[in-house]
């Protein structure tokens, strides 16, 4: 559930672009793990608690974004 995140994106770059972790870094991002995750089962119980209290769209966006490792 690795995303990019950068602080100056230039407006010529279309965010929609950036696929990869190799378009991020060539941007200059930084590709970073979100908190809640599924890497090993404390984390994944954790976010399916969280999923069913409180926060579910933001991390079921999170989920739809993560196609594959380093995409």
């Amino acid at each position: 559930m690795y995303s990019c995140h950068s602080h100056h994106i230039e407006p010529e770059i279309n965010i929609l672009t950036i696929t990869t972790i190799y378009d991020c870094i060539n941007i200059g991002g930084e590709w970073i793990n979100e908190v809640m995750n599924f890497d090993n089962a404390a984390k994944a119980m954790e976010l399916l608690y969280s999923i069913n209290t409180v926060s579910w769209n933001t991390r079921m966006l999170n989920a739809i974004d993560a196609t594959g490792i380093g995409l």
